[in-house]
């Protein structure tokens, strides 16, 4: 998925410090000016001489803002800069979009000392719309959920940060907040993490999709893009399984089945409903089914092909048979 901000790192790095954008505007000082440079260029010494030496000076503010609205704290992110973030929050920084750039590049060293910071985990301000390259739905566990990042994603959900809600896109007219929240929930990642049952719940969200997909007349082709990674990887996930016993516990949707005779497969049969033919077709889940098949003579299922035909045909001229003698009165 493409980042967030308008520009790749080393473009957004490039435009933002160019000499031709270095021309701030006239509100900032060339204090500011020069501090914002130092930050860019990574060198810190300066840059903690100069958070020591000018506090009181009034033409100069840790928070200032580069042309593109980005402070301080935001463009050591985009650098990568660990130590420059831990030195920007301990002389008081604002973290403003921070968080959100270090999950879109996948800084997970810097996740973390953001989310050792005081970070509002509750709140979804983002600062001004002028300050910022992100929509106002987008959150850090949206962003992770994109990118499928595990352990950013685990990160900020051990630190409670706000899950992206169905009741923020339901009725929606905006295709793109749509989009994005169907992306993130989709994510397996996400699905691992914050589902009990993940089959149960890409089985709804396939549902969901197809009804999304129904009622489209353009922009269908990325909400079935999302379908189908959702398909592969349901598909993958039931051969994490080690015997039939799991499986038939996946396929019951968690109802422990004492015999293969008691199976009543839901998970299958909504997989058939929704349409995820590869989970149906995947090697585990037809095992079990030849079980289920062929529980009443289980020596079919180590014969060959032809005994196997001759088998089930034999079966259907018996019922034939029988049938027959039914209609005649004969049984």
């Amino acid at each position: 998925m493409e980042s967030y901000a308008s520009q790749d790192e080393e473009q957004a790095e490039h435009d933002i410090f160019s000499e031709e954008s270095r021309s701030l505007p006239k509100e900032k000082s060339p204090l500011q000016r020069h501090f914002l440079c130092l930050v860019k260029d990574g060198v810190l010494e300066e840059v903690e001489a100069m958070l020591r030496d000018n506090l009181d000076d009034l033409s100069f503010t840790i928070n200032c803002l580069d042309p593109c609205g980005r402070s301080a704290v935001e463009l050591a992110t985009i650098r990568g800069n660990q130590e420059m973030v831990e030195t920007l929050l301990r002389h008081g920084a604002d973290l403003g979009d921070s968080l959100l750039y270090a999950v879109d590049l996948e800084k997970e060293d810097i996740v973390k000392i953001l989310l050792s910071h005081k970070w509002p985990t509750n709140s979804t301000e983002k600062g001004t719309p002028k300050e910022s390259l992100f929509s106002s739905h987008v959150t850090p566990v949206l962003l992770a959920a994109h990118r499928n990042n595990y352990s950013i994603l685990k990160l900020l959900l051990d630190h409670q940060c706000p899950l992206p809600r169905i009741g923020d896109v339901r009725g929606s007219t905006n295709h793109r907040v749509m989009l994005d929240y169907y992306r993130a929930v989709t994510s397996p990642s996400f699905i691992l993490l914050t589902s009990q049952d993940p089959f149960e719940t890409a089985f709804k969200l396939k549902e969901e999709l197809n009804n999304i997909v129904s009622c489209l007349e353009t922009g269908k082709r990325k909400f079935q893009e999302l379908s189908v990674r959702l398909e592969e990887f349901i598909a993958e996930l039931i051969d994490f399984a080690r015997c039939p016993e799991e499986v038939m516990t996946v396929l019951n949707g968690g109802d422990n089945m004492e015999d293969i005779a008691g199976l009543r497969m839901r998970q299958l049969r909504k997989a058939i409903a929704v349409g995820y033919k590869k989970f149906v077709a995947n090697d585990k889940c037809q095992e079990l089914l030849n079980l289920q098949f062929y529980r009443y003579h289980p020596w079919i299922l180590h014969s060959s092909k032809l005994k196997k035909s001759l088998a089930v045909l034999v079966w259907c001229l018996f019922n034939d048979f029988k049938w027959y003698l039914v209609t005649q009165g004969i049984l």
